[in-house]
């Protein structure tokens, strides 16, 4: 076996020896660098010349530049294509965009029946350049954890240990990677572990990264900048079209967590990923003899 074979992650027992580092380096990066960040902005006293986004920008770009780096430079060493887009990228893309974006406002119009959206807010002319700066960075952030989880660390797993086992494996990592960004509530880490199947089968049925990358960006920026559901309650340092807040019962996203924490966001999830899974469920047909 050769060294680019080995990084490659060709049967069950390398790839287990490859998620090691791989979960390692993803918390290196994620806890570590970020807090390293935090700190040569104040050793440089950005955080008195920079506004919060700015500074909240900054952290993104660094972190989420490592993800892709170091999916990149395993892609290199695998000889592995990590930044395939997949086949017909720009309809892939278009179909990713679609579901998301309707998966978020399905998810909103279930939590606006069970009374839990609060309307706080109409801007008329939000800030362009806020807007189109926070626009860029969520792409990048989204980008950057596709190209980490679903370019790098499923497509090793679904290698050595095939399709199922690589994709439960990868969301879980997913989902256990936002416990960094504040996920706590049980219902919110099923909800991104479902997202991470959601974005993991799209990767798988489409054979590259257009279609969750599309995917998660339009669900994570209508949630943030469209609707202003994110954070729970206010608004994000990027501004937002609208401000909306969800108040009430926890299970209808009535809490800091919010939309993560939505019984509307599983139900709608679970409806994303069955049709998408059941093509990798159902038996291949038997082939018909000559």
């Amino acid at each position: 076996m050769t060294f680019s074979e080995f990084v490659r992650g060709g049967d069950r027992r390398t790839s287990a020896i490859l998620l090691i580092p791989a979960i390692g380096l993803a918390l290196l990066i994620v806890w570590g660098l970020q807090d390293l960040a935090v700190r040569l902005m104040r050793m440089l006293r950005l955080d008195q010349k920079l506004s919060l986004a700015w500074q909240s920008g900054l952290v993104t770009v660094v972190l989420f530049g490592a993800l892709i780096g170091a999916a990149c430079l395993w892609g290199v060493l695998a000889k592995e294509p990590v930044l395939r887009p997949g086949r017909s990228p720009l309809k892939a893309g278009g179909m990713g965009l679609a579901m998301g974006l309707a998966g978020l406002l399905t998810a909103t119009g279930y939590a606006a029946l069970a009374g839990s959206l609060h309307w706080t807010v109409i801007y008329s002319n939000p800030p362009f350049l806020l807007i189109l700066t926070g626009s860029l960075l969520t792409l990048f952030q989204c980008a950057g954890e596709e190209i980490y989880f679903r370019g790098w660390v499923q497509s090793m797993l679904v290698r050595g240990w095939g399709p199922w086992p690589g994709l439960v494996v990868t969301s879980l990592l997913f989902a256990g990677l936002h416990v960094f960004a504040g996920v706590r509530a049980p219902l919110s880490m099923v909800n991104v572990f479902l997202a991470g199947l959601l974005f993991g089968l799209l990767a798988i049925r489409t054979g590259g990264l257009a279609a969750p990358i599309a995917a998660h960006f339009a669900w994570d920026w209508a949630e943030g900048i469209l609707l202003g559901l994110y954070p729970n309650p206010g608004v994000d340092v990027w501004s937002s079209f609208w401000n909306m807040d969800l108040i009430g019962s926890p299970l209808w996203g009535g809490s800091a967590e919010g939309m993560n924490g939505s019984l509307g966001v599983t139900f709608v999830l679970l409806a994303l990923c069955t049709p998408l899974a059941w093509g990798l469920i159902r038996p291949a047909p038997e082939p018909v003899a000559a």
